[in-house]
């Protein structure tokens, strides 16, 4: 990655302002407000390759001996991790590791640099121990992990995974241009799969899950006597009860360090621990040895209590049955359907795979450990594996193929009820199918609000675990089915809707029905993918239409999952805010070379409104909007969460003056026809227009104010700002008049408008007009009008 400098250069999208108008932008003294909870301002960056001076051969080299090197440290490394973990028992140590790497104070949001170590090095931890087997190992020692054991652990399982990526580079060194574009692809989506997690929050996951699974929940009930909702709400319990352990844990522990004498500790100890097999007496013999009350406690009673952390996380087939919603039948058929998601130590000592790319304990998380007791210590992949977990059941019962065919159908009704919640004015259109020529299309999902046509395409496909791993082939025909396949639909139906403008159309549905679709106040056209699963090139697809994966950039159009959908919903909270992030997700999509999910994105709208001028053009840098989306995780925690906030978050707001919010209000309460177009006007105005703006309408109102006779008189009464860059610009004017009748102002703005747009070459523009002897608020009238 280049090195990252923050750029100097103003936000592009400060307007031009009318000459005639310029003084306006001088300040009155008058203060600006601004909406509360309002999100900071922007700071993002753009950055050049740190070898953009080297020459191709030195470049050849410099990767090389990287690589070289990597590939010499990553397999010396991985064997060294291997020899220090065989002999420590393995439940204690996947034990503490867990319990002291992937937990966290309740109400306390720590930022993914922060962590010491991520969930990923875990998983590579709990794979690696499932490879050794119980005969190889030798037990002669002390069952805990030692200090400089744990220390020398973390280190090596960050050397493995930061050298296993840098050692494949010499695999790019001689490659032409587009290849080298294909292997940069497949080197993000390795790294993807590698280390990201978190494709939603938990509840978002076991919403959809639920949702997914329930086309096969009764036949599963008839081969098992279990029901899916009901195994996932019994993970659910044990993950409860894991954090009402780990907190019982910390709370024992913490008695005793507040312990004001040795005595004391050694009571609190005995208290919290009473099987253990040392008597009072011989702890304070032992106290004897060491200098001082904490010495004594950090090295003798807190580390001995390191030895009861592996029943954190170890359950008995009779917690699972207890922690299961309703009473069971036959135990044992729980025991069969938990024998397809676990697996016994030694049981991967043959796995044939990279465990990187492909680590097995995705898929069954669970440990065996004797016939009716289990160890599960990282419960948290129930959120992100969980679908794959819940498919490895229905593998084993043949029910998989039935459920692969239903999958479509859900993600379709989960989006519709997305949008019927968010547009509850809209109409919306799902199955339509028509014909041309001789060729059959069909489109998942119109949504119809005002002067906007929304077109989704859902695709609810499995993304194939050899395109996660980077095989080209594999990689190709995911990209086409789940990216290239919807933006050619979505295109399609966009063209039948732009020739029927103004229109009413009808089409046959999937379903044998018919939607009569009604376009008559149609303006503007959406185009949206939804995917179910996260895919690394959900945003983003200009790396893949360099590589030559999307062939035209006509098919380059936003697409997100559907638990992405639902954050940007949920954040954003008018329908004009909703309908102009989908515009300009597609539009920046198309135009801006940036790195960041769907989360970044969101976050810097909320900063930007994704009005950034002429960088958003700039596809030669590298828009770094990666870690934007850190600002809105305690929200989305403590709203999605499970475990994670109690305590309520404020819901971060776009960067707005109170002005503009309120003009925005009263349009959504309106809703007079073209609403959500003059909406769009107004949202595409960075802060600091908004902040110009209104120091200008303040100046021509006072202006008006002043003056005897509007018509007479010559009196600046016009403010004209030309929103956004050369590229996608449009005009907003504010007009302030007084003593007119009806008429007289519509004659007044009519004439002043058809001026300003014939000179600029504009069809159309928002205008908001103020009676300055009525103060209306926030204006007087607001209308879209049409040279």
């Amino acid at each position: 990655m280049g090195k990252k400098k923050r750029s100097k250069k103003k936000n592009n999208s400060r307007s031009k302002m009318r000459k005639k108008s310029k003084k306006m932008k001088k300040s009155t003294g008058v203060a600006i407000k601004s909406v509360s909870n309002m999100i900071e301002a922007p700071n993002y960056i753009q950055s050049e390759s740190p070898v953009k001076n080297l020459t191709d051969e030195q470049l050849r080299e410099f990767i090389n001996t990287v690589s070289g090197d990597n590939k010499l440290k990553y397999s010396t490394k991985l064997v060294e991790l291997i020899d220090i973990i065989t002999p420590i028992e393995p439940i204690n140590l996947l034990s503490q590791f867990s319990l002291y790497f992937l937990t966290s104070n309740q109400n306390e949001y720590t930022r993914d640099a922060d962590h010491t170590l991520h969930q990923y090095h875990i998983e590579l931890l709990q794979a690696l121990a499932l490879q050794i087997k119980i005969s190889e190992r030798n037990f002669k020692r002390i069952p805990i992990p030692l200090p400089e054991e744990i220390t020398s652990i973390v280190d090596l399982l960050k050397e493995v995974t930061t050298s296993y990526n840098l050692m494949r580079l010499k695999e790019a060194s001689d490659l032409s241009e587009e290849e080298k574009n294909q292997y940069l692809i497949i080197e993000q989506i390795r790294n993807h799969t590698i280390a990201v997690r978190n494709w939603a929050y938990p509840k978002q996951v076991i919403n959809i899950m639920k949702k997914l699974f329930i086309s096969v929940e009764d036949a599963l009930f008839e081969k098992t006597g279990i029901r899916i909702t009901s195994l996932i709400e019994m993970f659910l319990n044990i993950q409860e009860e894991i954090v009402e352990r780990i907190n019982d844990y910390h709370k024992k522990v913490g008695s005793i360090l507040r312990a004001k004498s040795i005595p004391e500790a050694i009571d609190k100890y005995l208290e919290n621990f009473p099987f253990i097999q040392s008597s009072k007496q011989d702890l304070l013999r032992l106290a004897k040895k060491f200098p001082d009350k904490d010495t004594y406690i950090n090295n003798v009673l807190l580390s001995h209590s390191q030895l009861f952390i592996s029943y954190i996380y170890t359950c008995t087939l009779d917690d699972f049955v207890r922690n299961y919603p309703t009473e069971l039948k036959e135990e044992n058929r729980l025991a069969d359907v938990l024998d397809t998601i676990t697996y016994e130590f030694g049981d991967l000592s043959d796995y044939p795979y990279d465990i990187l790319l492909a680590n097995p304990i995705w898929e069954k998380p669970i440990i065996r450990i004797s016939e009716k007791s289990y160890f599960w210590p990282i419960p948290t992949l129930i959120f992100e594996f969980g679908i794959k977990t819940i498919e490895q059941v229905l593998r084993r019962f043949e029910l998989y193929k039935q459920y692969i065919n239903n999958r479509g159908e859900v993600l379709e009704n989960i989006i519709e009820n997305l949008f019927k919640q968010s547009f509850p004015e809209a109409n919306i259109y799902t199955g339509s199918v028509w014909r041309e020529q001789n060729d059959e299309y069909e489109n998942d999902i119109l949504v119809v609000i005002d002067s906007y046509a929304i077109i989704v395409e859902a695709k609810s496909g499995n993304i194939n675990d050899a395109a996660k791993r980077g095989a080209v082939k594999t990689l190709t025909r995911e990209v086409k089915e789940l990216l290239v396949a919807p933006a050619i639909q979505a295109n399609r139906f966009k063209a039948l809707i732009e020739r029927n403008f103004g229109k009413v159309i009808t089409l046959n549905t999937r379903k044998g029905k018919t939607n009569n679709i009604d376009l008559t106040g149609v303006q503007k056209v959406i185009r949206l993918g939804i995917t179910l699963e996260l895919f690394v090139f959900g945003s983003n697809k200009h790396e893949l239409y360099k590589a030559g994966l999307i062939e035209s950039q006509e098919l380059i159009i936003p697409s997100m999952t559907v638990s992405d959908l639902e954050s940007v919903f949920d954040i954003l909270g008018t329908a004009s805010e909703k309908i102009h992030y989908l515009i300009r997700r597609e539009q920046f999509e198309k135009n801006a070379n940036y790195s960041g999910d769907e989360h970044d994105l969101l976050s810097f709208y909320l900063k930007t409104g994704f009005n950034i001028g002429k960088t958003e053009f700039n596809i030669e840098q590298k828009l770094y909007i990666s870690g934007e989306s850190e600002v809105l995780s305690p929200y989305f925690l403590w709203k999605f969460g499970i475990n994670d906030f109690t305590k309520e978050v404020n819901k971060l707001r776009p960067r707005r003056t109170l002005w503009f919010q309120d003009i925005i209000n009263q349009l959504e309460l309106r809703k007079t026809p073209g609403w959500t177009y003059m909406a769009q006007t107004l949202l595409n105005l960075s802060y600091e227009d908004q902040i110009d703006f209104e120091k200008a309408v303040k100046k021509i109102k006072r202006n008006v104010i002043h003056t005897k006779d509007l018509i007479k008189n010559k009196v600046d009464n016009i403010a004209i700002i030309v929103v956004g860059p050369e590229q996608r610009k449009d005009i907003l004017v504010a007009i302030a008049y007084k003593g007119l009748s009806k008429e007289d102002r519509n004659d007044l703005i009519e004439k002043q408008v058809a001026d300003i747009l014939m000179k600029m070459g504009k069809s159309y523009a928002t205008v908001i007009g103020f009676n300055v002897e009525e103060n209306h608020k926030p204006y007087s009238l607001l209308a879209l009008l049409k040279q």
